[in-house]
């Protein structure tokens, strides 16, 4: 049985998801390849890009 979260808990996750998004992190793009493997939503960001290292998308 799911449990229904409470307001408090809610606004709780709704400050947590700004922050998440407007840090140095941020959600990144969403990972739609790999939607089987999760049960919510999932999302991929490089954390490190470097043509030298082979890092990143290049």
């Amino acid at each position: 049985m799911k449990l229904r979260n409470s307001n408090k808990e809610r606004e709780k996750m709704a400050k947590n998801e700004e922050e998440v998004k407007n840090n140095v992190f941020g959600f990144g793009d969403p990972n739609d390849a790999f939607t089987k493997y999760f049960s919510g939503k999932s999302y991929l960001k490089g954390l490190a890009m470097s043509k030298a290292a082979k890092t990143g998308r290049i």
